[in-house]
């Protein structure tokens, strides 16, 4: 933990000193200067997104419910203005976004939206950087607190927790499907990390857990379904090709118990955190005493 928390203070320190440096450059702005202005709020931009990627990264793993609320809870011109900076970042990796006035006004043109026919407003660079820096350092501080604090305080007293462990089966003819698992104790510590495992232990979840709880890895998970780590499938349940960009998208079964049947989901492309959906209706749940 000290290592990601002085990471991330030594990020924010480097974006308050590029920030100072082209606040002072502003001061006097002129021919002479302006690059100075300009890289320094260039440089302050690439070490504030940095900065916000390691804090939401971090809080994520610890508590992937309380990052999901409190991203909810933020406002959408906010949000607007978090996505502007990595938007910002990879049209200024691209070419000049830089329109200069004869008055040495700096503006940022317009740039396009992530994966849409539309662009960002023109953008005044002083008062954006001012805003920017403020709002940015207050969202890292607040990805940190989550990441910090010792103990979520994600109300889970709705949930009925499976006492014994549990291996999921075939409901057509018997064979195991899963390994012996246990019931999730702790929402908190699914993962909704792209490319990383939904569920690190030995563990299995409900569909209708996650729905009430809001932290679906895919939008498609039905109440009626369980949920599983991919290594936790039993030795000799069949994975085969499916649907999807770098793999599986979850979308269509892939997923065979021994003699053939269809029993599940892999879910392990680039873009989604990794696990399989067995459909309550496919499997038979027995309990080890």
């Amino acid at each position: 933990m000290k290592n990601v928390i002085e990471a991330v203070e030594f990020k924010l320190k480097s974006a308050k000193y590029h920030y100072h440096q082209s606040l002072e450059a502003s001061s006097q702005l002129n021919k002479e200067n302006i690059h100075i202005f300009i890289s320094e709020f260039c440089a302050m931009m690439e070490v504030l997104q940095s900065g916000i990627e390691i804090a939401s990264s971090c809080a994520l793993k610890q508590s992937a419910v309380d990052v999901r609320t409190f991203e909810k809870s933020m406002n959408k011109e906010d949000n607007d203005k978090l996505k502007y900076i990595k938007q910002f970042l990879n049209a200024n990796q691209k070419g000049n976004v830089f329109e200069i006035s004869d008055n040495e006004e700096v503006q940022i043109i317009p740039i396009p939206k992530r994966n849409k026919l539309e662009l960002f407003e023109k953008r005044n660079v002083l008062k954006y950087m001012n805003d920017t820096m403020t709002l940015s350092e207050k969202i890292i501080n607040d990805y940190m607190e989550i990441y910090e604090k010792s103990a979520t305080h994600f109300d889970q007293s709705w949930r009925t927790i499976d006492v014994n462990r549990t291996s999921f089966l075939c409901k057509e003819c018997g064979k195991f499907v899963t390994k012996i698992l246990n019931h999730v104790g702790n929402l908190s510590d699914l993962s909704l990390k792209d490319g990383e495992p939904f569920i690190s232990r030995r563990e299995y979840v409900y569909g209708h857990e996650l729905i009430r709880a809001d932290i679906l890895p895919v939008s498609t998970i039905t109440e009626d379904e369980v949920i599983v780590p991919i290594n936790m499938l039993y030795f000799d349940a069949k994975k085969e090709p499916a649907i999807g960009c770098c793999g599986p998208d979850a979308s269509t079964f892939n997923i065979y118990c021994r003699n053939g049947h269809a029993v599940g989901m892999e879910a392990a492309d680039c873009w989604m955190p990794h696990f399989v959906r067995i459909p309550l209706d496919k499997v038979t749940r027995r309990e080890v005493i």
